[in-house]
């Protein structure tokens, strides 16, 4: 909390400008409209950059995220790599873990779509240790379903049904 003592008026209404923006992109991406959501995630990333905040990993996971829909690897593993800026895997708390969740499941989701099975498995391993190790069971259907794609991916049909039935 102490930072935000620090923060005037003006960036406390700009992080609320990046949550509303990063927000009505997930609902775009769930809607299947890439092209609303990619317009709404740009405007996070840009608000954010001009007001020089810090930890806009989800933005950047679901620029990630509709660019891999787009076919945009390139750019998503761009904004992969900007994720992990602000990002530190050892997060302890469930402050932190909103954005791991995302940025984690992107990197996941970018390395099944370039056929990098074993990348995509360990971080669907890593999500899942971390859920289990924070009680984050709310989390895990998500994972559950990009591990049991990266199972399918892999021509294991059996462990992929199994990780949908956990």
């Amino acid at each position: 909390l102490l930072p935000s003592l620090n923060t005037d008026e003006s960036q406390i209404v700009s992080g609320i400008w990046v949550d509303i923006f990063q927000q009505l992109a997930w609902c775009y991406y769930d809607l299947g409209a890439y092209d609303a959501g990619l317009d709404y995630c740009q405007r996070a990333v840009s608000h954010d950059d001009q007001n020089s905040q810090t930890g806009c990993s989800p933005a950047y996971t679901i620029l990630a995220l509709l660019n891999i829909r787009r076919g945009n690897l390139t750019e998503a593993d761009v904004a992969v790599r900007k994720g992990w800026e602000n990002f530190d895997l050892q997060w302890q708390t469930y402050a932190g873990w909103p954005e791991t969740l995302s940025i984690l499941e992107a990197e996941g989701e970018l390395a099944l779509a370039q056929g990098e099975l074993d990348r995509a498995a360990r971080c669907v391993h890593q999500l899942l240790g971390k859920y289990e190790e924070l009680k984050l069971q709310h989390f895990k259907p998500s994972a559950l379903y990009l591990q049991a794609r990266v199972k399918l991916a892999a021509g294991n049909k059996e462990k992929a049904h199994q990780a949908l039935c956990d």
